[in-house]
């Protein structure tokens, strides 16, 4: 993904549209078997042909220092079919803040002052719960709602994430994933950041070969 431009929104309602093609060893072909299935309180697996190809990450836990940074925003991992292991970020490594793909901002400003929804600094994103989960012959589907909480437990900002994932029917591809947002504002604020701090972001696991791979 190329961004060009520098973020600077004064939110009330905007609607994001990003794709990634995921490529690997996979040998998957089109018109294969889509399923969704929840595992526990923590994440949403997504399979083509019984293969996971994607976790979404929806756990928000409170009950230690360590477990609440684990869990302060939901991302989504992509899997290697073939392999089973992921080839996206979690937490923890170099820069921890960076997980798979995800949304935020460094630079949210309201009222009562700037604060950093991408580092979670003063802030935290919260899965709410799942408002609609649709499988066809053609993809799978589903979305999040997620509210955008700063100090306080103040909701600034709803959000509506659908995640979308199909196959071009290529050998090496794992799936192609649409991702659409929808933030509303709850309060006046303005959105600001860097292409490196701001918007929709896709980071792989730290294990890969930075000499032979480009953005």
């Amino acid at each position: 993904m190329v961004i060009n431009r520098q973020w600077k929104l004064k939110v009330k309602s905007v609607l994001i549209l990003w794709t990634l093609l995921a490529a690997g060893s996979a040998s998957l072909q089109a018109g294969n078997t889509f399923e969704i299935r929840k595992e526990s309180q923590k994440e949403l697996v997504i399979q083509i042909e019984g293969k996971a190809v994607g976790k979404y990450m929806f756990e928000h836990d409170a009950s230690s220092k360590e477990i609440y940074h684990d869990t302060y925003k939901p991302f989504l991992h992509i899997i290697d079919p073939e392999r089973g292991i992921k080839i996206t970020k979690g937490p923890g490594g170099q820069f921890t803040h960076h997980r798979g793909i995800f949304l935020g901002w460094n630079r949210l400003t309201t009222s009562e002052g700037r604060f950093d929804l991408w580092h979670m600094n003063k802030g935290i994103q919260i899965h709410q719960a799942f408002t609609s989960k649709r499988l066809t012959p053609h993809d799978a589907s589903f979305t999040s709602n997620i509210h955008w909480l700063i100090s306080g437990e103040k909701i600034v900002m709803a959000e509506l994430r659908k995640m979308t994932f199909s196959h071009d029917g290529r050998k090496n591809t794992i799936a192609v994933v649409d991702l659409t947002t929808r933030l509303t504002a709850k309060v006046n604020l303005e959105l600001k950041g860097d292409p490196e701090h701001a918007g929709v972001q896709y980071r792989a696991a730290n294990e890969i070969n930075k000499k032979s791979t480009s953005y």
